[in-house]
């Protein structure tokens, strides 16, 4: 039997110098190639799903590879990505949802659960 894995990432958008959580992942995204990564609910996040392997060393080689993308892409912009639970030094505002239909409808629909969704996980 071939066992077959995959990661679903998110990753917290910082700013270089404070270590704050920004609105950068349009910024971020912009300087990607896009085939894996997308905007999250929050500005504050980029997504980024794995292809399928069939080893552990080849998803972690993928995973890698990803953060180090995701890294060049951010440090240009004075930005750093972090795969970490929770941003201590958050501050969201009611606007920084990402500008998408179906995260606009979840931003109207659960307004508190929005605005306070600052957890990044890997799946």
């Amino acid at each position: 039997m071939t066992v077959r894995v995959g990661v679903e990432e998110e990753f917290h958008v910082l700013d270089l110098e404070s270590g704050r959580l920004v609105p950068g992942a349009d910024a971020v995204l912009g300087r990607l190639r896009r085939p894996g990564f997308k905007p999250e609910l929050q500005r504050s996040a980029v997504e980024w799903n794995s292809g399928v392997h069939t080893s552990l060393e080849a998803l972690r080689a993928d995973l890698a590879g990803a953060r180090r993308r995701l890294d060049a892409a951010a440090s240009p912009l004075g930005l750093a990505v972090a795969a970490a639970g929770t941003v201590p030094f958050a501050r969201l505002t009611p606007g920084d949802p990402t500008p998408d239909p179906r995260y606009r409808t979840m931003a109207d629909e659960y307004r508190r659960v929005s605005d306070e969704h600052l957890v990044c996980s890997a799946q």
